[in-house]
């Protein structure tokens, strides 16, 4: 099984892509190490309700033929299975004798997967 969180799937995602840069360069660690804590925590909080925000205007969208590709990249290097989070959309495919799951949700759509007895499920709670 190959398991990603799956934000680099879809290279047409400069946004999350150059956020992520940002927040894990030196620069931006070094600012926020100077800053006191409560106030590390208030920008912290205020990029975080920013997100929140943006996916509320924004429809969510499921780059499906990526994940597919990415998915069969995968297979190709031998796994079986693929599971990936990052886009909150919940999807299972099954293809041939291979599959795809992407997890979705466990705030809003209360999504997971279960592996039991061999056999993976994608469920709601």
């Amino acid at each position: 099984m190959f398991i990603a969180h799956g934000d680099l799937i879809n290279p047409a995602d400069r946004g999350y892509r150059f956020l992520r840069w940002a927040l894990r360069c030196r620069l931006s660690r070094l600012l926020m190490a100077l800053l006191p804590p409560d106030w590390a925590w208030r920008v912290s909080r205020w990029a975080s309700h920013q997100s929140s925000r943006k996916k509320q205007r924004s429809h969510r969208y499921l780059p499906e033929e990526l994940l597919l590709n990415f998915a069969r990249e995968r297979f190709a290097e031998g796994y079986d299975a693929v599971l990936t989070g990052h886009f909150h959309i919940p999807l299972y495919r099954q293809l041939d004798d291979k599959l795809l799951i992407c997890l979705g949700d466990w705030i809003e759509q209360d999504s997971y997967a279960v592996f039991e007895n061999g056999v993976f499920a994608l469920k709601q709670a």
